[in-house]
């Protein structure tokens, strides 16, 4: 552990899980930032590799001001919620160990929140990348291959100048259900938020994996006001050791796994929800992640009964989508098929 014992205008929260293999692109980029004034936690979630022995010789050398802290291990979750209450910034800034942030990241946010003290998150766009080679696979998430912008940077918003940059302050009452439904574009390790925020609720450490996106949500619903910033702020890292990233290739067990969490997710956002244009837009998720997560999973599984029953639970949320119904129809006929294919076998 090296600190100075101050208190810094901002905190930087990093957990670590066997992580060592890009702890050298961690410390780059926090010593590349033009803005100094801040804090690193590094929370290790019981890591098996080299990853203290590492801090210790490198960062110590550094002029970070960090904490090293040891916990068993419990998800990123518990970890954010023990840096939250090891840190004393005015502003948090969450950070996974395997990405990058360009040079100007905090001070851009920091100056913007100074400048916009009634702003609480404040947002902007990742580049997305592919770990090994560094090919671009997406170079805003604000918008996407046909051009079109993310839906919530298309609500209201309202232009303020800081310095010779600006910043937009999201003023529609739509953001709550929009967030719902497409989820923030900027995501929390490309955000800089209030303490305030974290004072009102903290992260579930009952969810192992994507409730960064249900966070967001619950922040919008309580009435935090968000804006957001146009330029690049976060290059997102896509490799094999993501552990929320589904694909094509991704075992049809872990695609189960990650719509039951889902499901879950949107199901306590329905809870949260306080008003019926919310709750609405949280049952439609519960629905679609019914009828084509879970039911695709379910169906690459061989289960055509559980497919069958995961489509059914998406005809409940919306009766009137005409396409949950085909899908079910396809999905009988499957079911009927493999039936028919399981009998001619066994009566050979």
């Amino acid at each position: 552990m090296k600190s100075e014992n101050l208190s810094l205008p901002v905190s930087v929260i990093v957990p670590l899980y066997n992580r060592e293999a890009f702890l050298p692109q961690l410390l780059r980029t926090l010593e590349c930032q033009t803005f100094k004034e801040f804090e690193v936690i590094l929370i290790d979630d019981g890591s098996t590799d080299s990853t203290h022995a590492w801090i210790e010789k490198h960062f110590r050398k550094s002029v970070l001001n960090y904490y090293y802290i040891y916990q068993d291990n419990g998800g990123p979750y518990k970890a954010r919620n023990n840096g939250l209450k090891h840190s004393k910034g005015k502003y948090i800034v969450l950070f996974d160990s395997d990405d990058e942030w360009p040079d100007y990241h905090l001070k851009q946010f920091f100056d913007a929140m100074e400048a916009n003290q009634d702003v609480d998150w404040i947002f902007a766009s990742i580049e997305i990348i592919e770990h090994e080679s560094r090919n671009v696979l997406q170079e805003s998430n604000f918008v996407d291959d046909s051009g079109n912008k993310h839906p919530i940077i298309s609500l209201q918003s309202e232009i303020r100048f800081v310095g010779e940059g600006q910043i937009r302050v999201i003023t529609d009452p739509r953001l709550p259900e929009t967030m719902i439904e497409h989820t923030l574009p900027g995501s929390m390790q490309c955000s800089m938020i209030k303490r305030s925020v974290f004072d009102s609720h903290l992260f579930d450490e009952n969810f192992r994996t994507a409730y960064d996106r249900f966070f967001c949500m619950k922040t919008a619903i309580r009435g935090f006001k968000f804006a957001y910033l146009n330029n690049t702020h976060l290059i997102y890292h896509v490799h094999d050791d993501n552990i929320s990233t589904v694909s094509a290739n991704t075992p049809a067990e872990k695609l189960k796994k990650s719509a039951i969490t889902m499901i879950r997710g949107y199901r306590l956002i329905e809870r949260e929800a306080v008003n019926l244009k919310q709750k609405k837009a949280a049952k439609k998720r519960v629905g679609e992640v019914h009828a084509w997560e879970l039911s695709m999973a379910e169906q690459s599984l061989g289960d055509y009964k559980a497919s069958i029953s995961a489509i059914c639970v998406a005809i409940n949320n919306s009766p009137k989508n005409l396409l949950y119904y085909k899908t079910l129809f396809a999905t009988y006929i499957k079911l009927i098929s493999s039936n028919l294919i399981g009998f001619i076998r066994a009566d050979k």
